[in-house]
């Protein structure tokens, strides 16, 4: 895709939602190469990464507040489940609440191709929290939302937790492989591009799919 150098650099985006947050973590490496009005950025400079609640099983209740764990975590979206686990209020924590844009991920499993899943919060979900196999990933920023979104529904994405969660028995992403994740950022009238042309692909190939199962 053709770069606009008339763009306003990332570097001028990041500065104005990293300024306000004393965290700065650094990448190892630069993955690949970018055009030069893009930017590295860890992603710990991007987003809030919060874990989910732990809870004593005799708490389990009816109603309260529903904890969603990978099963609610289907195809991208988060699915509220029949079977969902139920907390008493005094588990509200408004921090680990999902709100809109959120992106949670799988933390922590036995299967090496569930590890790092991810779902997209395209709303607000009240009285909805995460349980503590998930993690809560908030950017910081709602400029970038629907561009970190596609980052993480990506092969580079996933391709990166599973050589870092690795595990004896079981599949873990500690929060210092979240916030070192690399992140290639483009400036935002780029990013907007890309979403638009990402969507316009979906939509073509969602309907290239239907027409062979027709």
């Amino acid at each position: 895709m053709p770069q606009d150098l008339a763009d306003e650099p990332a570097t001028e985006l990041l500065a104005r939602v990293t300024t306000s947050h004393k965290s700065h973590y650094q990448i190892a490496d630069e993955p690949f190469a970018i055009f030069p009005t893009w930017k590295w950025y860890a992603l710990g400079n991007l987003v809030s990464v919060i874990g989910g609640v732990s809870y004593d099983k005799c708490d389990v209740t009816k109603n309260g507040i529903r904890i969603l764990r990978g099963g609610n975590i289907q195809n991208g979206a988060l699915l509220l489940e029949s079977d969902d686990v139920f907390l008493p209020t005094k588990y509200k924590d408004g921090e680990n609440s999902i709100k809109k844009g959120d992106i949670l991920i799988v933390g922590s499993t036995g299967s090496e191709t569930l590890i790092g899943k991810a779902g997209f919060a395209l709303k607000d979900f009240e009285d909805t929290q995460i349980g503590a196999f998930l993690r809560i990933i908030r950017p910081r920023s709602a400029d970038f939302i629907e561009y970190l979104h596609l980052i993480f529904k990506s092969d580079y994405y996933s391709n990166y937790i599973r050589g870092k969660a690795k595990g004896t028995t079981i599949n873990n992403i500690k929060i210092k492989d979240l916030t070192e994740f690399a992140v290639p950022i483009p400036p935002l009238n780029e990013q907007r591009r890309i979403v638009k042309t990402a969507s316009e692909i979906l939509t073509i190939t969602s309907n290239l799919q239907k027409q062979l199962t027709m």
